[in-house]
């Protein structure tokens, strides 16, 4: 603590030093202004022109020195300043391409994106100006490689080459150097916590592996989001956007997006910035009620099938054959003598009733259609000296949002996500401290919320719901029978016995196979029962509390106001910490053989869960992470070669094995403007703290994680499918559970990373008109982690072996965290081309191929989510006229493909996607007025299935500088 007052009083000091001031103009070649263009003079000192490409810049040097000036879209110079008195009026010409542009994230150190050795994908200021879309997030869609999940207004991610859905585990990104995972889940969400577009400098994003140089879960790609450093972008900047969702399902309805950015030098030393942004509006409703069957959409079911489990509503509960024979055993009417028998009838016809499903509550009904995003960005910067920069950043983001994942919806419900950092830049060091602070607020599992409000109806699910439904049902078969109603049930059952005993008879006797036994329905005796069906369910549904009501509400509150669990709450309790220490250093030029760079860092976890989430019952789970790796970058055969060589090694203390991933690239020069590159390299993935310490009841299943310590510390008692108490410990679930498919012992294994080893290569063309870039990877994985699908069955003396036990439903479902045996491959090929038509009309074209080659275990469920097209295009235009109209559109396409995830599976249809956007750039009073529009003209369409259908946006914005 004393070190950081050290540093923050010596970042409010200034010290007293002559200084050169100096000014100008920049203009493009028709002599226009060009404002926003960085001016810099060493890696500490700069500016940016104003809104008339006017500037003034002030440095403790003396004439004469060199400034660099830059702007994007144009060329750099480098402007030779010989006197204070000068008189700089600097000319831009046009840059060569969009490959000519600097990026970071490729190596760790500054270069062209044409001399990348690897894939980067860079949206720069001029990328975010001219987005259509309503959001920039959203707007990285229309780069190659990159595709974006939509989960609603607020809540989108990123997918890179595949592999992933909405718990997108494995993507890293980088807010201004500061990972944004949640430490709770273990990924990060979206731009929930981030940067709004009125602070973003640039975004860049390495699809595929980048484990050799940023580590643990930098296995499918990293994203880096840069905001605007104060000392170079200075002013109050505001931005207003209005707009109006079109969706089938939930009509028009309108958002709101307004940002304040405000940032300025209180002197050459000290520079300050604050950006408040927030978002809100009605979600994308999810409105899909067709049929569902282990997490399997179903087309065409019929919505009178007693077994009804629609996508979107929560809280349907399984009542079996079994607990069907079970409630008539022990109802009131029934002669306690004739109990035995009626359940020896289940042991018999274990299949005879029909499985009928509790109703649900709509999801909207549970957790609203409202939805908000607040982030705020906060900032002090120093520079002691021109070669130093000392920062102490905070990153703020709160806001309610769904979240589809483990068979259920999380309601991220005013979740608070804090980062604050402290960095220290000087020459090639870099060195920062940041703590990541979530606090869930009040989150709550509407699946929890659903059967929590059907068990306050009066006489709860079983005996209210339940009763209503078994009594109505027989009664009406009774009345079809001819049977009195006084003697409804009896009769009923008497028939019932007669028809089991009577075939079972014919078993014993030869005449008919055993296996008509397991068969045998109600159906056999009664004919077609959906009639007595739909009006039990009109009887059951009437004790239910109706959405609206004070009842209703009544028990809604009190669900997510207690704790989760089953029966009595809902809220998600967290709390967690995530301490992050790094430390890299650049030796530039200091070796001849090559610029080294090494660095190293150390994390340390707080997981605050209360028991609700993870197995964190008495005390938070605490462990450990170490990282550290060196770079090398030389040149060879008179830099026709560049080669650039990594290493890194990770390690979790809770994890047995730590992970060496190496890498290996060559960029060779075939002329000015062309270079192939071939890299070679090795990628890993930690199990997220949910795949290691989860244990959560979703209301259907159990969801376990695989950290041998949090197996060893779960121990919980549910109700098993049959209604009996069951008690299981993690151990017993390893070692005793069974694929869902064939009942055959399931392979379980304790947590470890998993792996890809991956090969690119990669050709680009470059001129100041055309640019072409082509890519082609090959991926082969191992280990991946996968939630696998268990059913956990209690062997005692009523069901002694492991076929009694399923037959008996003396079992619960598991989805256990596990590694899979299977060795899987991916492969791909990328093509995009720059065009420069005319003067002031560019056009850009790409073409994606990605496919897997993976054969699953014919036995075992488990979720593999590869959740990627196979045929993408994506096609974009852009016209100036005069820097005061610009026009850009963007169309995608996405072929049909087949989405898995623990949420829903099903078949995600072809869609194409238009957007345009107008600017008017208004000079007279600084600002820029947007009209646009998303999804034009286009179909509702999947984002994620089971969310939201995607609808069409139409906005208007205002960005004033003032």
């Amino acid at each position: 603590m004393k070190f950081i007052l050290q540093v923050m009083l010596l970042c409010l000091s200034t010290a007293v030093v002559a200084q050169t001031q100096i000014s100008g103009t920049v203009a493009d070649k028709n002599g226009q202004p060009v404002p926003g263009a960085s001016i810099v003079l060493d890696t500490t000192t700069g500016t940016v022109t104003d809104f008339d490409g006017n500037f003034t810049l002030n440095t403790s040097q003396t004439p004469p020195f060199t400034i660099t000036v830059s702007s994007v879209g144009l060329e750099t110079k480098s402007v030779t300043v010989s006197s204070a008195a000068q008189a700089l009026n600097i000319t831009l010409g046009e840059s060569s391409t969009e490959l000519d542009e600097i990026v970071v994230s490729a190596s760790r150190i500054a270069q062209r994106l044409f001399e990348s050795p690897v894939t980067v994908e860079k949206f720069s200021t001029r990328d975010i100006q001219a987005t259509p879309s309503a959001d920039y997030f959203n707007g990285l869609a229309n780069l190659k490689n990159v595709n974006v999940l939509e989960a609603g207004l607020v809540f989108s991610q990123l997918s890179l080459r595949g592999w992933t859905d909405i718990y997108n585990e494995g993507v890293v990104t980088l807010i201004d150097g500061m990972n944004n995972q949640m430490p709770v889940f273990g990924f990060g969400v979206g731009n929930i916590i981030g940067v709004h577009d009125i602070d973003v400098q640039s975004v860049e994003i390495l699809p595929g592996a980048a484990s050799a140089l940023y580590g643990a879960d930098a296995y499918k790609g990293i994203i880096f989001i840069n905001s605007k450093n104060p000392f170079d972008h200075e002013g109050l900047d505001v931005t207003y956007r209005r707009g109006v969702t079109e969706q089938d399902a939930a009509g028009s309805n309108i958002f709101e997006d307004v940002a304040i950015r405000m940032a300025g030098k209180l002197s050459d030393k000290l520079a300050i910035k604050a950006t408040f942004s927030h978002k809100w509006g009605s979600d994308w409703l999810a409105a899909d009620y067709r049929h569902t069957e282990n997490r399997n959409i179903i087309e065409g079911y019929s919505l009178n099938n007693p077994d009804y489990n629609a996508v979107n509503m929560e809280g349907e509960q399984a009542l079996t054959s079994a607990r069907w024979f079970g409630a008539i055993a022990t109802n009131p009417l029934t002669p306690p003598a004739l109990a035995p028998g009626l359940l020896q009838l289940n042991d018999l016809a274990p299949n005879y009733f029909d499985t009928t499903r509790t109703t649900g509550y709509n999801v909207v009904d549970l957790i609203g259609n409202n939805t908000f995003n607040t982030k705020g960005n906060f900032a002090i910067h120093y520079r002691p000296n021109e070669n130093t920069e000392i920062s102490v950043q905070s990153l703020i983001g709160t806001g309610k949002a769904p979240l589809y994942t483990g068979a259920t919806v999380y309601n991220l419900n005013d979740v608070l996500i804090q980062q604050h950092k402290l960095q220290l830049k000087s020459g090639g060091l870099t060195a920062k401290f940041f703590l990541t602070h979530e606090d869930s607020g009040n989150t709550s599992i509407a699946q929890l919320d659903a059967i929590n409000v059907a068990n306050a109806q009066p006489g709860g699910i079983l005996l209210g719901w339940g009763g209503n439904y078994l009594n109505t049902y027989l009664g009406g078969i009774a009345m079809s029978q001819g049977i009195p109603p006084a003697q409804a049930l009896l009769g009923v059952m008497g028939q019932i016995q007669g028809h089991i005993t009577g075939v079972y008879g014919q078993v014993l006797a030869g005449l008919r196979p055993a296996s008509d036994l397991a068969t045998l329905s109600i159906s056999d005796l009664y004919g077609d029962t959906t009639p007595f069906h739909m009006a039990a369910r009109a009887a059951a549904n009437a004790n239910m509390l109706m959405p609206g009501t004070a009842a209703f509400n009544q028990a809604l509150e009190a669900s997510r106001s207690n704790p989760l669990e089953i029966g009595t709450g809902s809220n998600v309790q967290d709390l967690s910490k995530i301490y992050n220490y790094e430390v890299d250093y650049d030796f530039g030029d200091i070796f001849d053989f090559g610029n080294v760079i090494v660095g190293g860092v150390f994390r340390s976890y707080e997981l605050s869960t209360g028991g609700t989430l993870y197995t964190d019952y008495e005390t938070p789970i605490e462990y450990q992470e170490i990282g550290g790796y060196v770079q090398l970058k030389t040149d060879l055969l008179e830099d026709k070669i560049v080669m650039t060589a990594s290493a890194r090694y990770d390690k979790q203390s809770v994890l047995d094995d730590g992970n060496f991933t190496p890498r290996l690239g060559f960029l060779v020069n075939l002329s000015e403007n062309q270079n192939i590159r071939v890299t070679a390299q090795t990628g890993f993935r930690n199990p997220t703290n949910q795949d290691k310490f989860i244990g959560l009841n979703n209301g259907a299943f159990f969801i376990l994680g695989n950290e041998r310590n949090s197996i060893g510390r779960f121990d919980r008692t549910v109700n098993m499918v049959n209604g009996q108490p069951g008690r299981f410990t993690g151990n017993y679930i390893m070692d005793n559970s069974v694929n869902q498919l064939d009942n055959s012992a399931a392979d379980l294994n304790f947590a470890k990373a998993e792996v890809v080893s991956s090969l690119e290569l990669g050709y680009r063309y470059n001129t100041s008109d055309l640019t072409i870039d082509v890519s082609a990877y090959y991926n082969g994985y191992k280990d991946k982690i996968a939630g696998i699908y268990v059913y956990t069955p209690i062997i005692d003396a009523d069901f002694p072996t492991v076929e009694a036990a399923m037959a008996g439903d003396n079992y619960f479902e598991f989805q256990v965290d596990s590694n899979l045996d299977n060795d899987y491959s991916t492969y791909g090929v990328s093509i995009e081309t720059n065009k420069k038509l005319f003067t002031n009309l560019n056009a850009n074209l790409v073409y994606e191929y990605n496919n897997l080659d993976f054969t699953p275990d014919p036995i075992v469920e488990a979720n593999v989510s590869w959740n990627t097209p196979e045929h993408r295009v994506k096609a974009g235009l852009n016209y100036m006229l005069d820097d005061i109209i610009n026009i850009s559109a963007n169309a995608r396409y996405n072929s049909e493909y087949f989405y898995q995830s623990s949420f829903f599976n099903t078949d995600v249809p072809e869609n194409t996607v238009f957007d345009a956007k107008l600017s008017i750039v208004m000079k007279n009073v600084n600002s820029i007025l947007e009209i646009g529009g998303n999804n034009i003209g286009g179909d509702n369409y999947i984002g994620i299935p089971g969310a939201g259908l995607i609808g069409t946006v139409y906005y208007a914005a205002l960005k004033m500088s003032l």
